[in-house]
Order: structure tokens, then sequence, then C-alpha cells
């Protein structure tokens, strides 16, 4: 469906000196899937959303849609290519002086095939459009008159006017607060189920990932640092970017009291570090997030801890748990306990040491 092979991009600055945007690129987005890019600002998500469609051109390697190569496609092919897929756009970019209706039918103004259509074969294709997108009653409106989430509704039925059969999106929900941002994202999914069209989306937000996406590829200074399935990302993601987007979807941040007095000092059996302690974090999938398991596996190894962090989410229908604790444990007895998770599938990672951090204890 969609894939670059090998593919790098710099810009030239004003200096005249270059600038990395995409660096050996190697992705594959299947028929039928969401797929997600997740990254921070300058990462180059953009850059690589616009060479499906020829915006930007690689310095090399190769861009694939739908079995044909994108580089070398010009004139009438090129224009083809486009109509297979249709873009979603941070800023709604709706014409002011037009209604809902008009704005949704202008791509087949501006390509001149609004005269090939009678008044009820157009009805026959823009009716399920409103409908589906949730606009029948508003055609006659103007988006003065239309909330975000609405704005963003318009957007996405005039991009199906053309039945493309990629549709992609550009931090489409960035613009948008979290309710409407849900309802979006149940609209896309929607079409992606029911038109077989396939999403690839690009957000710097992992809510959006973890909401809809099948598959994610993380980016870092034009670079892919990390890909796989959105399950695998959240549960083993192992990039310090990977991470840093990670603890953006936690409610909760430790207190700097605490993440300030972390070290990476080991375990170690001078007396005066008796007092230092592992920091870790557990993640628990489906059946394992919901069992008590912590206090049975503590109770086994009669070892005390403290729960300093701790949440529940669901990743395309599966329960992922993560939770943060500190152990009274030494090296043998953390060992131990380690390989007591390991076997019910729960991953261990330390996140540093510290001293004693007083609460509440099982």
């Amino acid at each position: 469906m969609i894939k670059f092979v090998a593919v790098n991009k710099h810009y030239i600055n004003k200096d005249q000196t270059k600038v990395l945007a995409l660096s050996d690129i190697n992705l594959e987005v299947k028929k039928g899937e969401i797929f997600g890019i997740i990254g921070t600002s300058g990462a180059g998500k953009s850059t690589l959303l616009h060479m499906i469609n020829k915006l930007a051109i690689p310095d090399s390697g190769e861009v694939w849609l739908n079995d044909k190569l994108v580089n070398n496609l010009t004139g009438n092919n090129l224009k083809a290519a486009r109509q297979e897929t249709a873009m979603i756009f941070q800023h709604f970019n709706l014409l002011e002086s037009y209604t809902v209706y008009e704005n949704i039918i202008f791509p087949l103004r501006i390509n001149k095939h609004l005269k090939n259509f009678s008044k009820s074969q157009l009805a026959n294709l823009i009716n399920p459009i409103l409908e589906l997108t949730g606009l029948t009653n508003l055609v006659n409106n103007y988006p003065s008159q239309l909330s975000g989430g609405q704005k963003q509704r318009v957007g996405i039925a005039r991009s199906l006017v053309n039945k493309p059969n990629v549709l992609l999106c550009d931090e489409c929900t960035s613009a948008l607060d979290p309710q409407t941002t849900d309802s979006i994202l149940n609209l896309l999914k929607k079409i992606n189920k029911d038109l077989n069209v396939t999403i690839l989306l690009i957000t710097h937000e992992m809510q959006v990932v973890k909401s809809i996406c099948t598959n994610v590829a993380v980016m870092s200074h034009g670079k892919i640092v990390e890909q796989g399935d959105v399950l695998n990302l959240f549960a083993h993601g192992k990039h310090d970017i990977t991470k840093k987007l990670l603890a953006t979807s936690l409610k909760d941040k430790l207190p700097n009291i605490i993440l300030q007095n972390l070290s990476n000092q080991n375990f170690s059996d001078n007396k005066n570090d008796k007092d230092i302690f592992p920091l870790i974090q557990l993640v628990f999938i489906n059946k394992s997030a919901s069992e008590p398991i912590l206090s049975q596996i503590m109770r086994e190894h009669n070892v005390n801890f403290n729960i300093l962090q701790g949440e529940i989410q669901t990743i395309k229908d599966i329960i992922v748990g993560r939770m943060i604790i500190q152990l009274e444990a030494n090296q043998i007895q953390f060992k131990n306990i380690e390989d007591s998770f390991n076997a019910k599938n729960i991953e261990v990672e330390i996140l540093g040491f510290g001293p004693k951090i007083y609460g509440v204890y099982e």
C-alpha cells in the first residue's frame, strides 16, 4: 500500500547549509490498517507524509503508493495518484464564504468533476458522507457557525468526496479538546472499518496513537528510532524518545523530590549503601493487570515495597497496567523477585536507585 525504501531528504537553509529532514527511512503501511507516526516537533513527520503524494521529493530512496513508484509520477499519473489519497489537517482550511455543503463538494469543483454529476448522482455520493460524518443537519451552515469538532468533520467529509483509499492525517486532532478528539478518532476508526480506507496519521500525542493505531513508528531527528505494533511499543518501548512520549500519556508524574534523588548507583554490599533501594517500573498485560500478583510475589519473598505511581490503560481492547514501586531489597532479593515477575510475563525495569521513600506499604 505505502512503502518507503531507504529514503533520505535534506533541506537547504537560507545560509545554504543542509538540514537533515529524513535519514534512511524504511517503512511499510499495509492496506486497511491505521498506522501512526509519532515524534516531537521537527522529527520529520510532516516531510515523510508529504512524500506520499509528492508534495516533497526524496534526495534518494523510493516511495511507493499502491504499487506505483511515486518518485517517477508526473502529469496525469501524479494527479490520479493524488486523488487516491486525501489529507486532513490540524487547521481545517475551510472556505469561510462557503456553506458546509459547498465546502464538502469543493474538490469536485476544482477537479472539474462536478459537471459530470446530475443532482441525484451528487445526492447519492454526498448524503452517505453527510450521514457518516454527522453533518446532515448542518449542510447550510457556514464555518463561523461551527465548533472545532464540526469543522474537522467537514474537513473529513471533504476528504472522502473523491473516494480515496488512503487518508493522510497531519496532526488532525491537535487543535481539539480531549472529548472532541475522542469523537474524531472514533469517526476515523469507523471510516477505516466501513470504507476500508488505509489511514496514516502523524501526531505528537501518545494518547492518539494508543486510541486508534494498529502499528506505530517513532521518529526523532529525521530517523525512525523504533517501530512495531502499538501494544508492544507501550509495553516494551526501549528508545529514550519513546519513553519520554510514553511518559506524557501517564496521568501522574513522579514528584521532583523523588526524581532529583535518583541515581544510577547499583546494588552494593557496602554497609553505607544499605538505605539505597531500587525504583522499578512494572508492566502488566491483560489478565496480570487485574490480579493481585504484586502482593503475592512480595509476600513470597518477604520484601516491603512502596507504590509511587500506577495506572491501567486500554490499548486496542487489551488492558495494560503500569506501576512504579520502590523495593526494600538487596541484589539477591531483587533478582529472585525479577525472576518471579518474568515467569508471569511481567516486564521489570530499574529506573534508578534512591533513599527509602516513606509512604503506604503493603
